[in-house]
């Protein structure tokens, strides 16, 4: 029998350069329009900022410990995080379905995982989006 050539098979270059492409559609695909769209809502929340936001950063340099202050640091992120997912999301009703303003209405169990799963999702690329 001849000696045949093996073929040359690299799973973690391979690995690699498909985890590139997915990243680079990824990168144009979603995270340039979400970056694009955080900014705005940063602008925008800078210019009119959300009540609980100004009110945690008017207390926050009068707080004593430095591990505290990033606590209120990271609670207004995560503040305005939300109310960014929010305005994103106006057509799922993100209060509505989350806090049950409509009383009458009943919400399976199912809306509430897809609404949670969505914001979470949303919330991950947004940390993304910033960095």
């Amino acid at each position: 029998m001849k000696n045949m050539d093996l073929i040359d098979i690299d799973l973690k270059r391979d690995a690699q350069a498909i985890s590139n492409y997915i990243e680079s559609y990824v990168e144009s695909t979603y995270l340039k329009q979400i970056r694009e769209q955080v900014q705005n809502y940063k602008e925008q929340y800078r210019q009119e900022p959300l009540m609980e936001v100004e009110l945690l950063e008017a207390i926050s340099p009068f707080i004593e410990k430095e591990e505290s202050r990033e606590k209120v640091s990271n609670l207004v992120k995560q503040i305005t995080y939300s109310k960014m997912i929010e305005t994103m999301l106006p057509n799922y009703k993100t209060a509505e379905v989350l806090y049950r303003k409509d009383e009458n209405k009943i919400y399976s169990l199912k809306d509430y995982f897809n609404l949670i799963i969505l914001i979470l999702i949303l919330y991950r690329i947004i940390i993304w989006a910033e960095k």
